[in-house]
């Protein structure tokens, strides 16, 4: 048995919690715990079979690259039929956030230092989004002191 620490896996969950801080005040009060669940899951996902995948089919590292890029782009367009169809702060769900989070550890099992950059870049492009709509609290809370 293997008692090292890994510090990739522990930097992914600390960039997966801070993907849930948003949702978390927001008032979701697990938001924290699912977001770092969801990131345990992804990093775990990849190193349980991308192994296995690439070396039965003998295929390089280009589908798991496609597939995360695949759940980024999911991501946005969750994002985006959530801002269109107007759905209020607390009914709107976090699957975009979690997506994110999902990749986080995904990208870091992988050892991708660009997919990882490409989510974080995601997560802040999703924040920003949403607070130039008008439906992030942090944002509107800050509009409101300032008038």
């Amino acid at each position: 048995m293997q008692t090292q620490l890994n510090f990739v896996f522990v930097a992914c969950l600390i960039l997966g919690a801070a993907a849930g801080l948003e949702s978390r005040l927001a008032g979701r009060r697990l938001a924290v715990a699912t977001h770092t669940a969801a990131t345990g899951l992804g990093f775990f996902a990849n190193a349980v079979s991308a192994q296995q995948i690439e070396s039965s089919f003998r295929i390089g590292t280009a589908p798991m690259n496609a597939l995360a890029i695949a759940f980024l782009i999911c991501a946005w367009i969750s994002e985006t039929d959530s801002l269109r169809s107007g759905e209020p702060m607390d009914e709107r769900g976090d699957a975009s956030n979690h997506v994110v989070a999902f990749v986080i550890g995904f990208a870091g099992a992988m050892g991708s230092a660009l997919l990882l950059g490409l989510a974080i870049a995601l997560m802040f492009a999703l924040f920003m989004r949403r607070a130039r709509a008008g439906c992030e609290p942090v944002y509107g809370a800050d509009l409101a002191r300032i008038e």
